[in-house]
This record gives structure tokens, sequence and C-alpha cells, in this order.
């Protein structure tokens, strides 16, 4: 017997081995779907009646359940599989998805995948586990159950779609690590697909434009980011954002390019930053020199006041 195959990303589907998968109803997907992705543990009948059917009466939702598990038995355990082997009913009446049984449930690969690839530092991600990252997130051929908006399905679909967008920034992060700034792009790019307002990934995918000597691209994405925030959200974009045009603005308007395009736009917005940097850290000192002053000072009004001196107590 070849293993059950179950996916949840878009359409709700099921099949077994390389057999066409099976259509299912509206209901038989959203039950399907509920014990799959909490077949952790099982659930009693009480339950799923009032889940699925809560404008029923009870006795009408009980036989609707009574009648869904039938079929859904029916679809999992068809011809000469067990009763039992991926539908499980406990003496009590509670139902329970078999997780011990063989089966391929593309959340579940989905979920362990990208979960052992998410290391802590994108330094630390090796390129073995970059390319399983990559592999996970493919997965993702859509949001969880397209078309329900049950409550239980819209807060699983949004911790997915979350897990999904972090490993495309981590990928992201990774390839721009590398100076590998075609792949970093692609990667900011398909962010942006899913979340278009995010103010942070435009700058991060203009500066790896500029990064990879494609200036021009990188001032028609921040005008391409102005034109969406504005229909969007009627604003313009942040100081920071307009801040990284402005200096790929003079990369492209008054830089003398003496190297290569890709060496030379990467060493220019280094230096920049590094010259921030540098202004920063000044800054920061004198503050500290002043806060010293400061503090002198009082503790010299202290010590005329009578006070203990505040440094004898440290």
């Amino acid at each position: 017997m070849r293993d059950l195959r179950i996916s949840l990303f878009g359409n709700v589907r099921v099949g077994f081995g390389d057999t066409p998968q099976k259509r299912l109803t509206r209901v038989v997907k959203g039950l399907l779907a509920y014990l799959v992705l909490y077949r952790e543990r099982s659930h009693s009948r009480e339950v799923l009646s009032n889940l699925f059917w809560g404008e029923y009466t009870e006795q009408s939702a009980r036989s609707c359940l009574n009648t869904t598990l039938w079929r859904l038995r029916g679809i999992l355990e068809p011809g000469r599989i067990n009763k039992g082997t991926y539908l499980v009913s406990a003496a009590d009446g509670d139902v329970a998805f078999n997780r011990d049984s063989k089966y391929w449930l593309d959340v579940e690969e989905f979920d362990t995948t990208v979960g052992r690839c998410m290391v802590p530092r994108v330094a630390d991600l090796k390129p073995s586990q970059a390319k399983s990252l990559e592999k996970g997130l493919k997965l993702y051929v859509a949001e969880l159950m397209e078309g329900c908006y049950d409550d239980w399905a819209v807060g699983e679909r949004d911790r997915l779609r979350n897990k999904y967008l972090q490993g495309l920034e981590r990928l992201m992060e990774y390839h721009d690590l590398r100076k590998s700034y075609e792949e970093a792009v692609t990667f900011g790019q398909q962010i942006l697909y899913h979340d278009p307002l995010r103010e942070d990934v435009h700058r991060d995918v203009m500066r790896l434009f500029a990064q990879s000597g494609q200036r021009t691209r990188a001032i028609r994405h921040f005008e391409k980011c102005c034109d969406l925030l504005d229909k969007e959200l009627g604003v313009a974009p942040a100081g920071e954002t307009r801040a990284l045009y402005e200096r790929i603005l003079q990369l492209a308007d008054g830089h003398v390019i003496t190297a290569s395009p890709e060496s030379a736009s990467s060493s220019t917005l280094e230096a920049s930053t590094l010259n921030e940097l540098t202004t920063s850290v000044r800054h920061a000192i004198d503050d500290c020199d002043a806060v010293r002053r400061r503090l002198s000072q009082l503790e010299d009004l202290l010590r005329k006041l009578g006070a203990p001196d505040s440094s004898a107590n440290e």
C-alpha cells in the first residue's frame, strides 16, 4: 500500500502515492484539515459538532458529523485498508488522526524543514541548510486552505505565512552576506509579493540593486515604493528610505567609476556607511563626556552641601 499524501497549502487534496488526488466536499476538507493540523490530540464529537455545525440543533449537528466522518473514512481508508489505519475512533467516541500511520503532510514537512534551518544567526547558516531551507519554502505553493475563513484555520494560516516570510528573509540575508546580490534580490522580491508594504524590505532591495551595480533599477524601485505607499497608505516613504535613495542617486549622478560597477557601487555604499558610523561614535563620545562633566559638577555640589560622596559607596 502506498503512503497517504495530504496537501493543505492552497486547495485541500488527498491521494495515495502517485495516484490522482481525490476531490473533496467543502465540509470534508474542513474536518480533515482540522484533524491533521491538530493531530497531537483527540477531539470529542461534541466539540467537532459545535465547531462545524454550531448553527444546527444538537441532534442535527451530531448526524452531520457522523455522515462526514463516514465519508472521510471512505476517502482515507478505501478498499482493503484497515479501519483505524488513519482515522481513529476511541471507545468514548473521541476522534483523531493517527499520527503514527505512514503519511506525508505538506504542512508538517514545511514546518519541520524550515524550522530546522532557522539558525539564530544568518552567518551560521551552512550552504546545505540554505538549500534545504529553499526546498522547504517551495512547499508553500499558496496560503493554507484558501477560501476557508474559520477562526481555527485563519490562526494557523497566519502562523505558517509568517514562518514562510521569515524563511525568505533569512535567505535574502544569507545571499546578501555572501555578496550573491541577484539571489538576494529574488528572495526580497518574493517577500514583497506576499507583503508589499514592508518598507524595510523595499530598502533592502534598493540597496542590493545598488551593490550589484544596477543603480537605475534601485532608483526605479524607490519610485515604485513611493507610488505603492501613496496609493495604499497615503504616506510618503520614511526618512531612512529617502536617505538611502539620496545616497544611491549620488552614486548614479556624481560618482566617478574607477573599477567595475559592482565593486565601485559596493565600496562607495560601504564608505558612506562607515562615515555615518564614525560620526555617530563621535557624537556618542561627546555625549559621554558631557555626562561625566555633569556628574563631576553634581559631586562637587553635594560635597559643598555636606552630603556623602556618591562615589564612596561604589
